[in-house]
């Protein structure tokens, strides 16, 4: 535990450390006496129960590899400190001791006024202390100036002022008889704890000699002081003189140290100004002097002056004080600062002794800055004119008064017109002052005397005079030779004109701007501007802004404004006006700004925004006088054709070509076209391909449309390298042109299911037959390429590794194996021949190419050739073959990139389908001679007798194990087995031994089998109940079931062990169609499990096979609620590298759901083809489990599901659909007004295919067909 200390009121932690080690619980807990009470508890697991109240919050805190737990008490006393300890569950404990000081406060100390040398003299000191503390008096060592307890006094009492359990304060008295050496000592008062200390207080003791020689009751001089005197008896005692009095021992006597004669000097100032109250005082002695202002009988002090030096000042308006000397006089100074005319008045300086002076102070106040005089434009002869003295300040102390004055000339001399003001308007008032527009008016203006005077307005106090302005008249006689009504122009001023009424001068005013045109007898700008349109004509697109702009010639105007002819009514649009201001008059205009071209001409734009084809019209700028001009525009629907066709065009399925375009409605065709270059011509005509939908994007009605229509339909060959485009009328445009590319449909003829072929357009998609079906895939990525030498899609830059080699070959003969290789640095590359768990190099080859040989045996090696996809192909041709290079071999990168084949003898079929070529296969139990020959023979029913079939050719080939230098050779029989082949006998035939194999019983299986039975079905074997069919099309794959401990189940879908089927198995006939009949051909139970083999074979031993087992795959379907998500599984035994693909089979073709990367097995690569698919997989043992999940699943996902791997194993099953309830509403208006809309509401249920109609009958045809 960690000991602490805190002051009174502030935050205490008490600390627990803890060395690292296990724990369950801490306890903190106050030790008092022997009782603990516990205070906090830490647990291991992090939390704390906190049981005082005191314990505000806890912390823990890892100092070094020690954990400490924090318990903090927050505004401490006294009351928590004491002993505490932490206790560990195992019984361990360590305390602490925990201290709170009491917060220092001021420390007071009292003296005796006077000591007297031998009389015992008291010191009180007063101060806080904690329970621990004491007040002490200390004094100051004149050695080391140290403040020590003090010996000379002695603790006469201690008194408790107040207190609690903590503190407690205190007042103690001090008393001692001084003798002189401790005169002048500096003592203080202290306390202990906690540590504080009074201010230092000078001990002065008089000295007891004072009286010596002296009777008692004589008064002396005090030593030290002129105020006090000393009375000398037994007992020594200090007197003080009376205040301002003096000791005088020549008098014996406290006396006036001497009168000083004072006067007081008057002072001005204007108001807001500083002004001084000075009273002078010559030489001699005073006490104190004071200002005064004297109002009436009473007088107010201001300041008192004092002779140690200091002020009081009493008046708050004194905002400071000075003394000045002058000669022999002190000029004591009081200050005012921002005076008003309040502060004026008689002040009085008084000498404590009586005498006194007095003066006056005056205040002025200050004139107006914007005092003016205001003069009508012009008078006339004869009527009452006003000139107005304008925010004129009268000085109210000072009495002042204002005045008119007038003058011939602008120099003067002015002299007062001896007018009153008639009127006053006062804007401000106040104690001193009254600011006031003054009116003086003129009863009848005499032309002579003031026309072309100038006048001014004046006052006293204050003085000021305003700025002089000169008096124009009009003569009153101008109207008396016109006609009644007249309007004659102003004489002084152009923006003004008379009217003559009764012969009489009226005078009117223009316009602001304008002026009077005599010539027009009318107000006008001096210059009019001239409007135009800038722009005659101004073309928008349709949805865009525009910018439509008067231009304007320098001059002056009122406004400028923009119209639109609206159907034959003028919409006002715009209005500028001449001060810059703008005002848009309609919600069209987005924007309104102007600017000044070189020259002087003035632009005024306005941007119509959001343009409509009802926009197209005439607009027009109009001047203020009615001279406007005019421009069309033009609304155009912008050309836009944008055509997007399918990636891959191919006879097996329909594809989609879709055309988005802008149309104008105003046109009389708004249609799209789907047009195709004719050959010949090079025209382009209509391609009279259907229309599958059509709808609009976006539209403005009546005006513009963005429509998007679909054309669809199955492109054949014809349609290859044929150009096609989007054509529309109005506005009259077209899409770029695109080439259609179409896949032939027999493209996938004679592959294998799930082979991949390169694409015959493009480099970065391949194709995956499936039968004569196929699917079009993409490369995974940008970079990728598809290269048809490896099969697979390689990212640029990759070096990958692929083989190819005969299946077969004839002995002694060469052969001729080929790497290729992809583009890409790479360290090595090796042919190896794979045996079981062993590969053996045959050549190697470093990053140039260069190769070297691990065989002693001829190897010719061939690396020029680089095909057009930069693939290097790699020709390694064993001299000389024999049976001892038959196996597996592979083309090794360094970077594991491999492929593997396998040369051997032809598959053997173990079910041979009629109409297709098939290859019956023998071999010798030993190697013959030279004249080695192999024939096939077939046991005639008829005659009873193996008959010969000269029309077979054999290939002869080495196989088996080599014996010696030479190897067992074989045959292959290959020709078409039809139907007329079924349960015969054959047997084969080493010619020039005579020597015969066991026969074997030929069972074919029809090539239209799969006809009489649905798409996409898995159905029994005809001959084996350990095998099943796959048809789809014309397709037959042949699958087995997982060993011979089962069997196929037609009722259930699925092999099933055999134990099972016995109990419920019952005898299936099946049935074969030839020449036109049906005939049995065996009758089959479900658990038999002889297997029939279409091989005539020699009892030749073979060795035990290390490969792995085949892959098996099945797909896990089912019937799933539509709208909710459904998930189609692969589950996949023994997978083999490269990928697993899932296809949804339609009757219009193959659609790709995803592909997993079985390269990969934390399923990063596996890619879903379409959006609302994921994917995800689990491995359970050898079996895979890739799972793709739909989400929803809809209707359209309904159908059969197959997934391939790279090596052909297939497998499929169904995904149904568990349709909602179909359900058709009808809602029709209850009424319906006519000429006014009617909503019928229709809402149901339909397939991808389906539509919804709103149907009708004929008006009073009941009968009839509903449209």
């Amino acid at each position: 535990m960690l000991s602490s200390t805190a002051n009174e009121g502030a935050s205490l932690e008490v600390t627990c450390s803890l060395s690292p080690g296990s724990f369950t619980s801490i306890g903190v807990f106050r030790r008092v006496g022997d009782i603990e009470q516990p205070i906090v508890y830490f647990f291991s697991n992090g939390t704390e129960s906190i049981i005082s109240q005191g314990v505000t919050s806890t912390i823990r805190r890892l100092v070094g590899s020690a954990t400490h737990m924090v318990s903090v008490l927050d505004q401490v006393t006294c009351t928590v400190a004491g002993e505490y300890v932490c206790k560990h569950d195992n019984g361990q404990q360590a305390s602490a001791n925990i201290t709170v000081h009491v917060t220092a406060t001021a420390v007071g100390i009292i003296t005796s006024e006077d000591m007297i040398e031998g009389q015992e003299t008291e010191i009180s000191c007063t101060g806080t202390v904690d329970n621990m503390g004491d007040v002490i008096l200390t004094s100051q060592d004149t050695i080391s100036d140290a403040f020590v307890e003090s010996t000379h006094f002695t603790k006469a009492s201690t008194m408790v002022n107040s207190g609690d359990q903590c503190k407690s304060s205190l007042t103690t008295q001090f008393t001692s008889a001084l003798d002189l050496s401790h005169n002048g000592t500096n003592v203080r008062c202290e306390t202990t704890s906690p540590v504080s200390t009074s201010r230092t207080v000078e001990i002065v003791i008089v000295q007891e000699s004072i009286c010596d020689g002296k009777n008692e009751g004589t008064a002396v001089a005090h030593p030290y002081s002129l105020t006090k005197y000393v009375i000398c008896g037994n007992s020594i005692k200090v007197n003080t003189c009376a205040v301002s009095l003096i000791w005088r021992q020549d008098l014996k006597t406290c006396v006036d140290p001497g009168a000083a004669e004072v006067t007081m000097l008057s002072g001005t100032a204007n108001e807001g100004s500083s002004l001084e109250v000075t009273c002078s005082l010559s030489t001699g002695s005073f006490t104190s002097i004071g200002v005064f202002r004297r109002d009436g009988d009473f007088e107010q002090p201001i300041v008192y002056f004092f002779s140690n030096g200091t002020e009081s000042i009493v008046s708050q308006r004194v905002t400071s004080t000075m003394r000045r000397l002058d000669g022999s006089a002190t000029h004591m100074v009081s200050v005012f600062d921002k005076v008003t005319c309040t502060v004026a008045g008689e002040y009085v300086c008084k000498h404590d002794n009586g005498q006194q002076a007095s003066a006056n102070i005056t205040v002025y106040a200050l004139p107006s800055g914007s005092s003016s005089v205001e003069v009508p434009r012009v008078f006339i002869a004869g009527s009452p004119g006003t000139v107005r003295c304008s925010s004129m300040v009268i000085d109210k102390a000072n009495k002042g008064v204002s005045f008119l004055e007038r003058a011939p000339s602008e120099d003067g001399p002015f002299t007062n017109v001896g007018l009153q003001p008639t009127s006053s308007f006062i804007k401000s008032e106040d104690q001193c002052e009254t600011t006031a527009d003054l009116d003086y008016t003129i009863p009848d203006v005499d032309f002579l005397i003031w026309n072309g005077s100038y006048v001014k307005c004046r006052t006293d106090f204050p003085v000021m005079t305003t700025q002089a302005a000169i008096v124009l008249v009009i003569d009153s006689s101008i109207c008396s030779q016109v006609l009644e009504g007249s309007n004659l122009p102003n004489p002084y001023e152009d923006d003004s004109f008379i009217l003559c009424t009764g012969g009489f001068p009226q005078l009117q005013y223009c316009s602001d701007g304008k002026i009077w045109r005599q010539d027009f007898l009318n107000c006008a700008f001096a210059s009019d501007a001239t409007v135009s349109a800038r722009d005659k004509t101004v073309e928008a697109n349709v949805n865009s802004s525009v910018n439509i702009t008067c231009s304007v010639t320098p001059g002056t105007y009122e406004y400028v404004r923009l119209y639109q002819d609206n159907g034959g009514k003028n919409l006002l649009l715009a209005t500028f006006y001449s001060d810059g201001s703008t005002i848009k008059e309609s919600e069209k205009l987005s924007d309104l700004y102007r600017e000044t071209e070189v020259g002087g001409s003035e632009l005024m734009t306005s941007q119509l925004a959001d343009v409509i084809c009802a926009d197209q019209g005439v607009f027009w700028c109009q001047h203020d006088n009615t001279q406007k001009d005019q421009l069309e525009l033009i609304v155009n629907v912008p050309p836009s054709v944008v055509m997007t066709p399918d990636d891959d065009f191919a006879p097996i399925t329909s594809n989609m070509i879709v055309c988005v375009a802008n149309l104008d409605l105003r046109g009389s065709q708004v249609n799209i076209h789907l047009k195709r270059r004719d050959e010949i011509s090079g025209v382009f005509e209509d391609a009279n391909v259907p229309v599958i939908s059509t709808d609009v994007l976006d539209e403005t009605p009546g005006c513009f449309q963005r429509k998007r229509t679909i054309f669809s339909q199955v492109f054949d060959l014809a349609w290859n390298n044929t150009d096609v485009r989007c054509d529309v009328p109005a506005p009259e445009s077209t899409s770029d042109v695109f080439t259609l590319l179409v896949i032939p449909g027999d493209i996938c003829v004679s592959r294998s299911i799930a082979e991949v072929i390169a694409h015959p357009y493009t480099s970065f998609r391949f194709i995956m037959c499936f039968g004569q079906q196929f699917v079009v895939m993409p490369c995974p990525g940008d970079g990728y390429r598809f290269i048809p030498a490896v099969k697979e899609c390689v990212i640029d830059g990759t070096p990958v590794a692929a083989i190819e080699a005969p299946a077969r070959f004839t002995d002694l003969e060469d052969l001729i194996l080929t790497c290729y290789v992809t583009g890409g640095h790479f360290d090595k590359l090796e042919l190896l021949k794979i045996d079981g768990d062993t590969r053996t190099p045959v050549v190697s080859f470093g990053p140039d190419f260069s190769a070297t040989r691990h065989f002693s045996r001829e190897i010719d090696i061939d690396t020029t050739f680089v095909d057009a996809l930069n693939v290097r192909h790699v020709i390694i041709t064993l001299k000389t073959a024999s049976c001892k290079d038959i196996g597996q071999y592979t083309c090794n990168l360094d970077n594991g990139q491999d492929r593997a084949t396998s040369i051997d003898i032809y598959a053997i079929p173990e079910d041979i389908i009629s109409d297709a070529t098939n290859n019956i296969t023998c071999e010798s139990r030993e190697y013959p001679g030279s004249q080695f020959l192999m024939g096939l023979q077939r046991f005639d029913s008829t005659s009873n007798q193996w008959q010969n079939i000269a029309e077979m050719q054999a290939y002869q080939f080495p196989v088996g194990t080599e014996s010696g230098s030479q190897c067992r050779m074989g045959a292959h029989f290959e020709q078409v087995y039809d139907l007329t082949w079924n349960n015969t006998d054959v047997r084969c035939e080493v010619k020039d031994t005579s020597s015969t194999s066991d026969f074997q019983t030929l069972y074919i299986i029809p090539g239209d089998y799969c006809e009489q039975f649905p798409m996409a079905s898995t159905q029994i074997h005809p001959y084996n109940s350990n095998k099943y069919f796959y048809c789809f099309a014309e397709v037959i794959s042949i699958f087995t079931c997982p060993d011979s401990t089962f069997v196929w189940s037609q009722s259930e879908g699925q092999c099933i062990l055999l134990s099972d089927s016995v109990a419920k198995s019952t005898t299936q006939r099946v049935y074969v169609q030839t020449s036109g009949n049906v005939a049995p051909i065996s009758s089959i139970s479900p658990e038999t499990t002889a297997t029939t083999t279409t091989t005539v074979l020699t009892t030749t031993a073979q060795p035990p096979s290390t490969a792995r087992p085949d892959p098996e795959i099945s797909v896990i379907g089912g019937n799933f609620s539509l709208g909710v998500s459904a998930s189609i599984t692969c589950e996949v035994s023994h997978p083999m590298e490269g990928s697993v693909v899932m296809i949804f089979m339609t009757d219009i073709g193959l659609e790709l759901v995803a592909t997993f990367d079985m390269d990969n097995k934390d399923g990063s690569q596996d890619t879903a083809a379409k959006t609302g698919i994921s994917l995800s997989r689990s491995e359970q043992g050898k079996i895979s489990s890739l799972t793709a999940t739909f989400d929803p699943f809809l209707c359209s996902h309904v159908g059969m599901y197959a997934c391939s791997d790279d090596g052909g194993h297939t497998g499929s099953a169904n995904a149904g659909a568990i349709v909602p309830e179909q359900i058709l509403i009808f809602q029709p208006p209850t009424t319906m007004t006519t000429t006014e809309e009617a909503t019928f509401d229709c809402s149901g249920i339909v397939d991808k295919s389906g539509r919804l109609y709103f149907s009708i009958q004929n008006l009073g045809q009941p009968d009839s067909d509903y449209r």
